[in-house]
């Protein structure tokens, strides 16, 4: 996610443009690496076969590409992404039915910092944040399983909203300038580019 690859583009002079872009679901790519984090430490708690697969698969893959000198790609890294959404989907399904601890809870919530800040700017995304999380830990006093089903609910609708929102980046749809600006959050000096 940090050097997404512009597969083709449709800029012209004035008017909308198009592209087809190699950027992923940054909610989805971001809490696929929670996630695995959070299956090594089910892992070393609760030992399984499922959870080793999971964490040792990343790992090992993702080590592959280590040592490699050249440019790496997208695709370089997708087999680890598929396990990481393995991780995700089975901590996910824990939320929803009350299986997870709290601090798994919150590393999920605390996952959408990220991109809500760079999508909607530090003080709006603070707010939702806090509003968030106090309501979650009001769910939390009432009731566990309530507590890990919203916890899941506002991961999964923040990923639901990134998906429409990036759509037409990967799908090559027409929209105006400013709307292609505003998805591309890492631009400007110092940051890897997405433009």
């Amino acid at each position: 996610m940090l050097r997404p690859i512009a597969y083709w583009q449709n800029f012209p002079k004035a008017g909308d443009v198009a592209t087809i872009w190699g950027g992923g679901n940054p909610v989805l790519w971001w809490g696929a690496l929670t996630a695995v984090t959070i299956t090594a430490v089910r892992a070393f708690e609760r030992p399984s076969l499922a959870r080793s697969f999971i964490v040792i698969g990343f790992l090992g893959y993702l080590g592959l590409w280590v040592w490699v000198g050249r440019t790496l790609f997208l695709y370089h890294y997708l087999p680890c992404l598929y396990l990481g959404y393995l991780a995700l989907g089975a901590v996910l399904a824990d939320c929803w039915q009350g299986r997870a601890e709290p601090w798994e809870h919150l590393a999920i919530i605390l996952t959408l910092a990220p991109p809500a800040i760079l999508a909607l700017g530090v003080p709006i995304a603070l707010g939702c944040l806090a509003a968030i999380l106090i309501t979650y830990a009001a769910l939390l006093l009432k009731s566990h399983q309530y507590a890990g089903r919203m916890a899941c609910a506002v991961f999964v609708g923040t990923a639901a909203a990134a998906f429409f929102y990036f759509l037409p980046l990967w799908l090559a749809w027409p929209i105006d300038r400013a709307g292609y600006y505003q998805r591309m959050w890492l631009k400007g000096p110092g940051l890897r580019n997405w433009i």
